[in-house]
């Protein structure tokens, strides 16, 4: 795995109570395991995370292997002992044998998988709730920015902002991209890309797994679909209410009610100031080498302007490059991010960008009206 990574997790062969038995101090005194193996995770990213099989931790004699399962990611262990190195004399305290280190290894092990179990109170660690922590951490964007706004007089659409904030959700399965709320009974509108590569590929029955900007997660599935618009509509049919910990079916929870954004009513004039609210890529590749982490808020509000139209390019196909153009900044998982204007209505989804000139490009206004007005009885229920 990259170097980066094990740094983040093994503190470069130092993991708490070093599994070669001798303690390790190199920590800060407040880092738990629950929060060492939650950072590990961010540094790999989500996506990976998911998909990860195993880990394997090189010591001087032996291979530490950390298994994390694709539906519900979790530790688990696996420990095997290796031949001896030439420089494990070097390294271990008098009288410090091999035999010994491999049994302390793996009781150390054993008890850092008991610490995060425990702090987990036995549920399952999921990439969702590494998310939603972030989503929740006071000090992230999303809750300075709401700070802020409701911090203004009322009469400059701050609640507005606010509202289409706490509609937006991220994929968390993978990073897919980002969706909005576009109906109190929980219609979510995302880029089709998003959800399928193509309609051949398209699976209807399969669940989607998103949060909303406060951290709860939600079962969605597709019920519209239109490739060359490059517009998507999901249908939660599961959510989860705080302080509920497991997902319920949507009528069963105590919120009848999802937080919504209301498309509108005019498409926008040129340089209309604009807000795009994206999930960012936990992975930095304008750098020269993987695995370097972006650090960027799971959420992520940047401004700019609407830019116009693409010359000649139908307004309905997007399935090359969006025909609508602005200069908000995104990052790979903004897909299906909304374009809000600053009445806190919806312009418009950031869907691609132009390499030649650095142009983000999205979804237009006339293309979004024309999907929902396709799928208007969805939203009306």
């Amino acid at each position: 795995m990259r170097k980066e990574c094990l740094d983040v997790f093994y503190g470069k062969n130092n993991f708490l109570l070093d599994l070669r038995g001798w303690m390790d101090c190199s920590y800060p005194e407040k880092w738990t395991p629950l929060m060492i193996f939650e950072r590990w995770i961010d540094a790999i990213g989500n996506e990976n995370a998911g998909r990860l099989r195993s880990l394997n931790f090189m010591g001087h004699s032996f291979s530490v292997h950390i298994r994390v399962s694709k539906q519900a990611p979790q530790l688990a262990s696996k420990f095997h002992t290796m031949p001896s190195y030439e420089d494990w004399i070097e390294v271990a305290p008098p009288g410090y044998t091999f035999e010994l280190a491999a049994c302390r290894a793996e009781q150390g092990l054993r008890t850092t998988l008991d610490n995060i179990a425990t702090e987990r109170a036995g549920k399952p660690l999921r990439v969702d709730d590494i998310n939603k922590n972030k989503l929740t951490d006071p000090n992230g964007q999303i809750p300075r920015f709401i700070r802020d706004r409701l911090s203004q007089p009322a009469n400059d659409h701050s609640h507005a902002l606010v509202n289409a904030v706490s509609s937006t959700l991220v994929f968390a399965q993978q990073e897919a991209g980002t969706a909005v709320c576009v109906s109190s009974s929980g219609l979510l509108l995302t880029c089709s890309h998003c959800v399928a590569e193509s309609e051949d590929v398209l699976d209807l029955a399969k669940f989607q797994r998103l949060l909303f900007a406060d951290g709860r997660v939600v079962k969605a599935t597709c019920v519209g679909y239109d490739g060359k618009r490059d517009l998507a509509l999901l249908q939660i049919v599961a959510a989860q209410s705080p302080p509920l910990s497991d997902l319920t079916t949507a009528d069963e929870t105590e919120t009848s009610a999802f937080p919504a954004i209301a498309l509108a009513e005019t498409l926008p004039r040129r340089n209309t100031p604009l807000f795009c609210i994206g999930h960012p890529g936990s992975e930095d590749f304008e750098v020269d080498r993987p695995g370097v982490a972006t650090g960027y808020d799971v959420l992520h509000i940047s401004e700019g302007r609407h830019r116009g139209l693409a010359v000649g390019q139908d307004v309905h196909d997007n399935s090359g490059i969006g025909a609508l153009k602005h200069d908000c900044w995104t990052y790979w998982g903004h897909s299906g991010a909304p374009l809000i204007n600053e009445q806190g209505l919806l312009v418009g989804l950031h869907s691609s960008w132009d390499d030649s000139t650095g142009m983000r490009r999205g979804v237009a206004w006339e293309a979004v009206k024309a999907f929902l007005d396709e799928h208007a009885a969805k939203i009306a229920s």
